[in-house]
């Protein structure tokens, strides 16, 4: 489990404030040898700087339209400075008006500026940003034809549908047991201090090949222990634990030293893949049937590149992530002026979307390996402070548990980190907080996909337009995550009448088809939040054989 404590370099952050803000106080120089500002352009100059410096928003988005159209025919070379301080004023209007479409035009075209400038560090926290304004909203049906969900052949993996399940602990044992919905079983080990048959009587009880049980293999010594994994003294500790993984008659996975792109002795990325590619092939011998998990962080340290890390796949069975989302930014318990950048980077406070961490991780890996969640939670308490966090743990259920594998598909198995670390700034354990524990339940139990004691579901979901087969139920969710903490409501009508409105994630809707005429009825779908709306016009046609179509 890795959480951000604030050992960061933020300065990069600093920069980017300051110069932002002389370009945004001063303006660009216009000192270009043998080319002149257009002679309009100055009188818009001025009355843009002082709209500026007072805040005036209206005249920053008068006067900055007005210079961008004198300039919009003018070299790049000469302009760019000068723009780029207009589309972040614009970024900033439009964020604080919730505006996310014109919040996500600006940002796009503040980042091609900032990357013509070869201002990296801000083109990649701008980029951050774009990924919560770029919403994606999208209405999906769920839908017995799972011929479309991807599928990979690699150990272990279900055709379709998602297991989820937690870490388990001792402690955990009697009070909160786990249930037959349940279908993955986190065990954490520390590589060369403890031997994982020493466990076989907290392990083997589980043995009964009703779930997965996953294998954790931590590095304590981090990048110092990769040479100690790569020595030959170590081969009878690998060998030995492979052997007692290959003992386990239930389906196995082993997480080999995870999350290397955040450690605090950062990883060497060659020795990283080294270490793994001998763990990987000792483990083909000697636990042949195990599936081999590849699993970073889901947001690297600054200038660390995930990819750089992975061993290739050959040695891969599935890629995990370690998927933590949480309210405050790391350095503190309150939220600070001009984080918002940082906050955006780090998924925090308006910005905590667990989906939106996912995106990173399928687009490199979803092509060609099933994803595990391997670990993840939200805090549901400060420990420091008992500040109650439980809305916060409620969102992140109902986020990965219900979303993640509606939204994306490659995603078929997720672990929550249900265990209290006495150095962990957050409370995770489910015990501890009856909110968190009932939303966990909840979004699992309610997930129509969920795979349960190794039987792969027979429901997927497709977007709705796609939908086409013969059913007496249509049954719609809607994804909508907004980067606020504003109430979001998803109404569905049909034939104009209302038909379901929707408060909670992922927003269903069950349209029972028997009560619809053979025919064609107009389905409309309305997302809400604050000042925004966003509607989707369908055509559900039903034929008298129940064939229903959705266009």
């Amino acid at each position: 489990m890795y959480e951000f404590k604030g050992k960061r370099k933020i300065k990069f952050i600093a920069l980017f404030i300051i110069i932002s803000m002389i370009f945004m106080l001063f303006g660009a120089l216009p000192v270009i040898a043998n080319w002149k500002y257009p002679s309009a352009y100055w009188k818009y100059h001025e009355p843009f700087n002082n709209a500026i410096e007072k805040g005036d928003k209206e005249n920053i988005i008068k006067y900055g339209n007005s210079i961008l159209q004198c300039l919009k025919n003018e070299p790049l070379e000469h302009i760019a400075p000068n723009i780029v301080r207009i589309y972040e004023a614009f970024v900033d209007i439009y964020q604080e008006r919730e505006d996310y479409e014109k919040t996500l035009a600006n940002l796009t075209e503040y980042i091609k500026l900032a990357e013509y400038l070869k201002w990296g560090d801000a083109a990649k926290l701008a980029s951050a940003k774009l990924l919560s304004y770029d919403l994606n909203i999208n209405v999906y049906a769920e839908t017995k034809n799972i011929s479309h969900v991807p599928y990979y052949n690699q150990r272990v993996e279900p055709k379709n549908g998602i297991y989820i399940g937690r870490v388990y602990s001792e402690e955990d044992k009697d009070a909160l047991p786990m249930t037959e919905n349940e279908g993955i079983l986190s065990f954490y080990v520390l590589f060369g201090k403890e031997n994982l048959g020493s466990f076989d009587w907290f392990i083997r009880p589980f043995d009964d090949n009703t779930r997965i049980l996953h294998f954790a293999w931590n590095l304590y010594e981090e990048n110092n222990g990769l040479q100690t994994v790569l020595n030959s003294s170590s081969d009878e500790h690998i060998i030995n634990t492979l052997k007692y993984i290959n003992t386990i008659n239930s389906p196995t996975m082993l997480r080999i030293f995870a999350e290397m792109n955040v450690w605090e002795n950062l990883a060497d990325a060659g020795k990283f893949k080294e270490a793994y590619i001998k763990i990987a092939k000792l483990a083909r011998k000697y636990a042949p049937d195990t599936a081999l998990v590849f699993s970073p962080n889901a947001v690297s340290h600054w200038n660390v590149d995930k990819d750089s890390y992975y061993p290739g796949d050959e040695y891969v069975d599935w890629v995990g992530v370690s998927l933590y989302t949480s309210k405050y930014f790391p350095k503190s318990n309150e939220m600070k002026p001009r984080e918002d950048f940082s906050e955006a980077y780090y998924f925090n406070g308006i910005y905590e979307n667990a989906i939106i961490m996912l995106k990173d991780i399928v687009t490199r890996y979803g092509s060609k390996k099933p994803i595990i969640i391997s670990e993840g939670a939200a805090g549901h308490s400060i420990k420091s402070t008992g500040e109650d966090l439980s809305s916060s743990a409620a969102k992140y259920m109902n986020q990965v548990y219900r979303y993640a594998n509606m939204v994306y598909p490659q995603v078929k198995a997720a672990v929550y980190f249900n265990v209290e670390l006495n150095t962990a700034k957050y409370g995770y354990r489910l015990l501890s907080n009856e909110a968190a524990k009932n939303a966990y339940f909840n979004a699992l139990n309610s997930n129509p996909s969920l795979n349960t004691k190794l039987n792969t579901s027979d429901t997927a979901y497709i977007t709705a337009n796609k939908f086409n087969e013969i059913t007496d139920k249509l049954n719609l969710s809607t994804y909508a995550v907004f980067p606020n903490n504003k109430q979001t409501v998803v109404e569905y009508y049909v034939d104009g009448n209302l038909h379901t409105s929707a408060t909670v994630i992922p927003y269903t809707a069950n349209i029972d088809i028997k009560n619809l005429a053979v025919g064609g009825h107009n389905l409309k779908v309305v997302v809400k939040n604050g000042n925004y709306s966003k509607k989707f016009d369908y055509i559900v046609t039903k034929t008298n054989k129940s064939l229903v179509t959705v266009k």
